[in-house]
């Protein structure tokens, strides 16, 4: 008989990255596939350029609506594994119907179809903001992100495998111009088989178990040397909780004996041990923090004074409780421990600690938009938690805005390189293939340096670019066509562009995530992926609207890079993210 595999939560949780980021390698790869041979098949209809355009736009068009109504049922129903079933199913059916060359519309509706599927992005995001610590997150919206921007760096290296593609399928021709919407459905056939086999529910177990435990990546030593919070549980004589009574004796009776002491004072850990005997071990963790417990329910005798302890109330000391509960594998590392057995489940016990919260805070207004379960979740919460936080609405405006500049730079780029550096069409090729791995490059090194360096100090830096960009642009429209100060203008325009877009998109959404709630994380990652669609159709308009002008153009993404900079100082402080237990201490 085979034995059924009990995965442990970080195993799932690696696995559904896995699978999510190979999602999203492949919608990078059918962007790279479709749309450079789009126009080639359209061809064969003998259509005009407006319906080039409309079977482009339908794609993010129906993509906005998508990503609200995935956004909303996954928050609501947390099936992630489901939900992305039927979202994958949109994507086979549409790249096949797209690929059948039997009527003009079919190629708009296989479009319109593929894109409601590539709605799931929204679910992707909000479900790895709500299994992630806020330490955890950027890292792995990074290899999210990452993975879509390395299938897009790829996605032309199968053209070449494409093109050489010629058979019938009865009635049904596969070339050139059909097979990459045919490969791109047989693809998704796969990615779906394995998104069933390696997604897993997590949020839906965190949200109905809530003894869930909190496992966290770092290893125990390293968790030795960290700065100790004010009330340490290491340290009780500093903390007023730890203030007790005790019970009065009545005549006859001997004392009772001593408790053993479960907190080591800082002098009993600094001895030194036997090597056998671990310093400081799980159970040992546990034991501190179900007695911590017990001494917080006690909260209006535990604050008063020494003196005044006579007076109050007797104190009965209860019985230790002797149950286990299961613990994680010895590779993992407890930072919250479940409740004790008989507390009170209260919405503040039940909330488990991957929850993202805004730490910075304090009105009453934002407090009044905490909802405690998360059914009630709605897309009118979902609003108010975004664009009623200043820090928050500036992180919109950066993504949105990045988004215009990059698709901007994306379509005017090809008219650039053959007009005034006089390129051919293979080194424009060579040209997106270099600017897609500069960004991969960018991202693998902020996948390094994020948990050390914060994000607003990363996200600062993108901005930066940005204005760098956009005035290297301006620069490039005073310039003459063939010199080398619009060579080397124009190659700097890309390079941080490039460099701005990917670290914007990552920190951004890390930092959205993290100062809004957990129980609107959906629909918050939908309204940031339209806001994004939006831009995508805005960009390349605007860009070739003012081809002509490219000082103009320079000038207007000079000045919204410049008001975002000035908007981010001024939002600084309050996009720090504090640890829930430092802010409790202050």
């Amino acid at each position: 008989m085979f034995k059924m595999v009990r995965w442990t939560f970080k195993e799932k949780r690696n696995l559904t990255l896995f699978a999510f980021s190979t999602r999203m390698f492949f919608m990078g790869v059918e962007y790279a596939v479709i749309f450079p041979s789009v126009w080639l098949y359209l061809k064969i209809f003998h259509v005009d350029y407006w319906y080039l355009g409309l079977v482009l736009s339908a794609y993010n068009m129906v993509g906005i609506v998508s990503t609200a109504l995935v956004g909303r049922l996954v928050d609501m129903t947390r099936k992630v594994r489901f939900t992305g079933f039927l979202w994958n199913l949109a994507e086979i059916a549409g790249n096949f119907i797209y690929a059948m060359p039997f009527w003009v519309g079919l190629p708009l509706i296989g479009r319109m179809v593929a894109g409601f599927g590539e709605g799931f992005i929204s679910a992707m995001w909000g479900e790895l903001a709500r299994v992630t610590t806020r330490e955890q997150r950027t890292r792995y919206f990074t290899i999210l992100k990452g993975s879509n921007l390395l299938g897009a760096a790829l996605g032309p290296a199968f053209n070449l495998f494409l093109k050489e593609i010629n058979f019938n399928i009865g009635a049904w021709p596969i070339d050139f111009r059909t097979s990459p919407g045919f490969i791109m459905g047989l693809i998704w056939i796969v990615v779906t088989i394995l998104m069933l086999v390696a997604v897993f529910d997590l949020s839906w177990e965190l949200k109905n178990n809530p003894d869930y435990q909190l496992l966290i990546e770092e290893p125990a030593s390293k968790l030795k040397r960290k700065k100790k919070p004010k009330h340490s549980l290491t340290s009780p004589e500093k903390s007023p909780r730890m203030i007790k009574k005790e019970p009065m004796q009545s005549p006859g009776h001997s004392p009772p004996a001593p408790r053993k002491e479960v907190f080591p004072t800082l002098k009993q850990r600094s001895q030194p041990q036997p090597e056998d005997s671990p310093k400081r071990t799980i159970l040992d963790m546990a034991d501190e923090a179900i007695a911590l417990k017990k001494l917080q329910q006690d909260e209006s005798p535990a604050t008063e004074p020494v003196e005044k302890s006579e007076k109050s109330h007797e104190i009965q000391e209860e019985p230790e409780d002797t149950t286990t509960k299961p613990l994680p594998d010895e590779h993992e590392t407890v930072e919250s421990l479940p409740n004790e057995p008989g507390t009170p489940q209260t919405p503040e016990n039940k909330r488990n600690h991957f929850e993202s919260f805004d730490s910075t805070s304090g009105s009453d207004a934002e407090e009044a938009l905490d909802i405690e379960d998360a059914d009630k979740a709605t897309f009118k919460e979902a609003i108010l938690d975004m664009f009623t936080k200043f820090h928050v609405v500036v992180m919109i405006y950066l993504l949105f805005f990045m988004y215009v500049i990059h698709t901007c730079l994306q379509g005017i780029s090809p008219l650039i390189a053959e007009n005034m550096l006089f390129w051919s069409e293979t080194q424009v090729s060579i040209l997106y293939t270099v600017w897609g791995l500069e960004i991969i490059l960018v991202l693998v090194v902020v996948w390094l340096i994020a948990p050390k360096v914060s994000d607003r100090i990363i996200l600062m830096f993108a901005v930066i670019c940005g204005c760098g960009s956009s005035a290297s642009l301006i620069v490039l429209s005073h310039s003459e066509a063939a010199t080398d100060l619009c060579l080397y203008s124009f190659i700097v325009t890309i390079l941080l562009a490039g460099a701005a877009i990917s670290i914007t998109v990552v920190i951004c959404r890390s930092l959205v995530s993290k100062h809004t709630k957990p129980e609107n994380q959906g629909l918050v990652h939908a309204i940031l992926t339209s806001f994004n669609r939006v831009a995508g159709l805005s960009g390349p308009i605007f860009g070739s609207s003012l081809y002509t002008r490219k000082a103009t153009m320079g000038w207007i993404l000079a000045v919204l890079q410049v008001l975002g900079l000035v908007l981010l100082v001024l939002a600084y402080k309050k996009l720090k993210v504090v640890k829930k237990a430092e802010k409790v201490s202050s």
